[in-house]
C-alpha cells in the first residue's frame, strides 16, 4: 500500500501543533504546585507562565535545570536561556531553616523579632542557600525593614557577594556603583558611570575611590571598565597621596597591578610619606608584588632618599629583604660588567696599530748617499715623541688618547660632584671637605655609606683610572 504525501504532511503539522500546545502536567515551585503549565515569556531572568488558574511570574533562580527543560518543551514561542544563573536547588537543610524562619515571622514576608523579614535576615548573614529557598516561597525581593533597607542593600553593605548575585539574578535591579562592583557586573558599572561621571570621584568611609577599591579587591575587569569610563590611574588619595597601584601593591593584587601598569600607572610615583609602590609592597611583605614591580623596572630607592630594602628591614620582612638585596647585587654586577666592557673596548681601539703610510715616490734630484756605517745600523723604533727646537722631547698625543683623557675627566668629575651632592644632603661640612680635599674625604664617606654611594664612587675611580692609563700611553710622567 502506497503512503499518501497528504497524510505525511498532516502528521507533521499535527506534531508541530502538539508541541506548540504541550503544557507541563504540573510544576512545583516552593510550596505551590501549578497544573497544566505553559511558558509564555522570559525577560530579565523572570519567567512568566500560564497555568490552569491564571498567570504566574517567578525568578529563574527558583527553578532547576529539569524544570527549565520542561518549560522550554511546553512552547516554541519563547525559550529560556539560563546563561550563568545558578539553577541548583537549595539543600534540604536550607529549606528546613527557611520554613523555621517563616513560622517565626508568621509569613514569608512577616517580620522576625529583630525587625527584618526572613529574606533580609538571610541576606544580612550571607545565607544564600536559605535566601534561595525563601525566594522560591514567594518572598518579596524589594520589601524593606524598619531602617528602610532592602535585602540587596543589607547584603551589599555587609559584602555578601553570593546573596547580592542571587538577588540580582532573581530580578532585583542594581542601582548603585558599589554593589555593581561587588558582584563584578561590568555592564551595570558602565551604564551607571556613563549616566553620572561624578561616581568616579566618590569615596567610601575609608577614603577610597571606586578605582582604588577595585585595585584593593583585585578586580582587573572592573579596573578596565572604570578606566574606560574615565577613571585615571594617576589619581591620588588627597589625605595620603596613595595611588591605585600603591593600594594594589600593598594588597598583593598582581593581576590588578598588571592592568594598572598596562594602562599607564607610574611605577615610581611617591605618596606624601615619600613611599613608592615598591615600598608599599615591601612593607606588607608581598614578595610576588615586589618581584613584579622589579621586573617592570621599578627603582629600589625613591627620589626623596628612602629605599625599599630599608623599609622591608624596618617592617621585619626577611623574604622581601632577600629579594631586594639580590636585585641590588645583580644591578651592581651588571653596572661593573658594562663599565669593564666599555673600558676594554676603548683600550682595544687605542692600541690598534695604525697602517703605515706609503713612501713618497722620488721625482726630484737624487738624495744624498747614506754612509755605510749608518746603512748597517738597524732601524730604531720610534718613541712616539717629537723634538722641540731646543732638543727636548714632546709627547705625541693621538686623537684617541685625547678622547680617553677627556672621557676620564668627565667621568671623574661626575662621580665627584655626585658624591658631594649626596654628602650635602647629610652635612654641609662633609660636602665642603670633599670639595676641597678630594679624594681622601670621598674614600672615608664611601666606606660610611657604601649602599648609597657605590655608583658615584665607582665612576670617580673609573675616570681616574682612564686618565692614568691615557697618560701612561703618552709617555708623560709626573
Amino acid at each position: 500500500m502506497k503512503r499518501q504525501p497528504g497524510i505525511i504532511l498532516t502528521l507533521i503539522a499535527m506534531s508541530v501543533l502538539a508541541r506548540a500546545e504541550s503544557p507541563v502536567d504540573s510544576l512545583t515551585i516552593g510550596d505551590f504546585t501549578y497544573e497544566r503549565v505553559t511558558l509564555s515569556q522570559f525577560k530579565d531572568n523572570q519567567i512568566t507562565f500560564t497555568h490552569a488558574i491564571g498567570n504566574k511570574t517567578v525568578p529563574l533562580t527558583v527553578l532547576t535545570r529539569e524544570q527549565v527543560a520542561a518549560l522550554n518543551a511546553s512552547t516554541d514561542k519563547s525559550i529560556i536561556e539560563p546563561g550563568d544563573v545558578d539553577l541548583t536547588p537549595p539543600s534540604r537543610e536550607a529549606v528546613q531553616q527557611a520554613e523555621k524562619m517563616i513560622r517565626t515571622a508568621g509569613d514569608v514576608n512577616g517580620l522576625l523579632p529583630g525587625g527584618n523579614t526572613p529574606l533580609i535576615e538571610a541576606a544580612a548573614n550571607g545565607w544564600d542557600d536559605i535566601a534561595k529557598a525563601l525566594i522560591a516561597r514567594d518572598a518579596d525581593l524589594n520589601l524593606k525593614n524598619g531602617l528602610e533597607q532592602t535585602a540587596l542593600m543589607v547584603a551589599s553593605a555587609k559584602g555578601r557577594v553570593k546573596v547580592c548575585r542571587l538577588l540580582k539574578d532573581s530580578g532585583v535591579k542594581v542601582t548603585d556603583l558599589k554593589t555593581a562592583m561587588l558582584i563584578e557586573d561590568v555592564k551595570t558599572i558602565r551604564e551607571l558611570v556613563l549616566k553620572n561621571k561624578n561616581l568616579l570621584k566618590t569615596v567610601d568611609v575609608t577614603g577610597m575611590s571606586p578605582l582604588m577599591r577595585a585595585a584593593a579587591s583585585g578586580q582587573p575587569a572592573i579596573i578596565e571598565a572604570l578606566i574606560g569610563a574615565g577613571a585615571s590611574t594617576k589619581e591620588q588619595d588627597p589625605a595620603t597621596g596613595a595611588t591605585p597601584l600603591m593600594v594594589a601593591a600593598a594588597a598583593g593584587r598582581e593581576e590588578a597591578m598588571k592592568t594598572l601598569i598596562s594602562r599607564g600607572a607610574l611605577l615610581d610615583e611617591e605618596d606624601k610619606a615619600g613611599w613608592t609602590p615598591l615600598m608599599h609592597a615591601a612593607a606588607a611583605g608581598q614578595t610576588n608584588a615586589v618581584a613584579l614591580l622589579l621586573g617592570k623596572g621599578a627603582k629600589m630607592s625613591a627620589g626623596s632618599g628612602g629605599s625599599a630594602v630599608d623599609v622591608a628591614r624596618q617592617k621585619g620582612q626577611p623574604g622581601v629583604v632577600g629579594i631586594l638585596e639580590r636585585a641590588e647585587q645583580s644591578a651592581r654586577e651588571a653596572a661593573l660588567a658594562a663599565a669593564a666592557k666599555a673600558s676594554n673596548a676603548a683600550a682595544a681601539k687605542i692600541s690598534k696599530p695604525r697602517a703605515k703610510a706609503p713612501k713618497p715616490a722620488v721625482t726630484g734630484p737624487a738624495q744624498p748617499a747614506v754612509s755605510s756605517a749608518a746603512a748597517k745600523e738597524p732601524p730604531k723604533k720610534s718613541s712616539g715623541n717629537v723634538l722641540a727646537q731646543d732638543g727636548t722631547k714632546i709627547p705625541d698625543i693621538s686623537r684617541g688618547l685625547y678622547i680617553l683623557i677627556l672621557a676620564g675627566f668627565i667621568t671623574y668629575l661626575t662621580g665627584s660632584i655626585w658624591m658631594v651632592v649626596l654628602a650635602w644632603k647629610e652635612s654641609i661640612g662633609w660636602a665642603i671637605a670633599m670639595f676641597l680635599f678630594n679624594p681622601l674625604p670621598n674614600v672615608i664617606y664611601f666606606f660610611m655609606h657604601k649602599r648609597e654611594t657605590w655608583i658615584p664612587f665607582a665612576l670617580m675611580w673609573a675616570g681616574a683610572a682612564s686618565i692614568a692609563v691615557a697618560f701612561s700611553m703618552t709617555g708623560i710622567h709626573f
